[in-house]
């Protein structure tokens, strides 16, 4: 066919665990264009945001994604395999604000789920817990295809995109041609028409020939918790945590002041478990912080400082009772139990051990708790 190619823009999005399907699915596109170009008139530009986006500081890492590459999209096609991917604050990860943008601007969007099994080392959890919620969201309203060999998966794609892109090409001419037929908008007598450009908030109204400007109300959005996403008393309890790891690091380590060693664990913790922010974390990996941060906490008590201060062994007792008390162990069956299994001599007081066999207890009783 001679004359101009229309373009019609195909976006990719999947986490990072299904870069190789993403390629595959390529192909498709590749193989679409070698067939139909010439006489549709038609070419499919592939869209990924590794190639299609920069980074933009004014916004949010999704946001410049969005605006850059997926708002420009004719055709969505998203991957997944064995993780979702990290919260964006408006969604349970990016490629899942990616599917609902686009779903909401009406776009198709094609969603594809591997079933192909991943080593051992490669599963996270908590990641493909999340993943099976979503994917029996999606697969309820039979919104979704499922592959098991990424054979499969290319034979599927090919498949599914002759048939997005006809009926895409249909409407555009459907829409030409409606165009076309449609009558000229004429003027109403005694009124002018006025059009207005520039980035200034103002609403235009007229009635006649007078014009009244007036501002437009900024839009209201209103971002709730995501389902599963910690709930407040949960943050109240994090904060606890991190405020403590930083006041135990000022009696024992140096370097920085209270509100420096509040920065420093913040930022371990945002990278630890890969969140923008810590409200971000969900409910099930509270646990898991939990653990992140008993597990820094003894590291800093066993430093030289802590045991020769006293700080050790004071926070030593106060976790143990602490630990005690949540699983249900009293003095009178828990202290024999640790002197016969620790081989230390029997105690009836904390006071009885010497620093060395406190911090012995401390870690059994800390490893007691955490196999609760």
């Amino acid at each position: 066919m001679k004359g101009k190619i229309s373009l019609l823009k195909v976006s990719f999005c999947g986490p990072g665990d299904v870069t190789k399907e993403i390629e595959i699915a390529k192909t498709a596109v590749i193989a679409w264009n070698a067939a139909n170009m010439g006489k549709t008139g038609y070419a499919l530009e592939v869209q990924h945001w590794p190639t299609n986006s920069s980074p933009d500081a004014s916004v949010r890492a999704q946001q410049a994604i969005n605006q850059q590459m997926l708002d420009h999209s004719d055709l969505v096609i998203a991957i997944f395999w064995r993780r979702l991917g990290t919260p964006t604050g408006l969604a349970e990860s990016g490629t899942v604000e990616e599917v609902q943008r686009s779903v909401a601007r009406g776009v198709r969007v094609m969603i594809y789920f591997s079933d192909l099994e991943a080593p051992s080392h490669a599963t996270d959890d908590h990641q493909y817990a999340r993943l099976q919620d979503f994917r029996a969201r999606v697969m309820a309203n039979s919104s979704g295809s499922t592959f098991s060999s990424r054979k499969k998966l290319e034979s599927m794609v090919a498949n599914h995109i002759d048939l997005a892109v006809a009926d895409l090409i249909a409407a555009r001419t459907a829409s030409k041609k409606a165009a076309k037929k449609a009558p000229p908008k004429r003027t109403p007598a005694g009124q002018t028409n006025i059009s207005q450009g520039g980035k200034s908030n103002t609403l235009v109204v007229g009635d006649g020939n007078t014009i009244h400007a007036a501002p437009v109300p900024a839009p209201k959005i209103i971002i709730g918790p995501l389902p599963g996403q910690i709930t407040p008393k949960e943050q109240r309890q994090v904060t606890k945590w991190v405020h403590a790891l930083a006041d135990l690091s000022l009696k024992v380590k140096k370097g920085k002041d209270e509100a420096g060693w509040r920065r420093e664990y913040w930022s371990r913790l945002l990278n630890k478990f890969d969140v923008p922010r810590y409200n971000a974390l969900m409910s099930d990996q509270v646990p898991d912080v939990r653990k992140w941060y008993q597990t820094l906490e003894a590291t800093l008590l066993g430093t030289k400082k802590a045991k020769s201060s006293g700080a050790a062994a004071s926070k030593w007792k106060t976790s143990i009772k602490t630990k005690m008390k949540a699983m249900g162990r009293t003095n009178e069956d828990y202290y024999p139990e640790i002197a016969r299994r620790l081989s230390i001599a029997a105690f009836s007081s904390l006071t009885d051990l010497s620093n060395e066999d406190l911090g012995r207890v401390y870690r059994m009783v800390l490893a007691d708790e955490r196999k609760r």
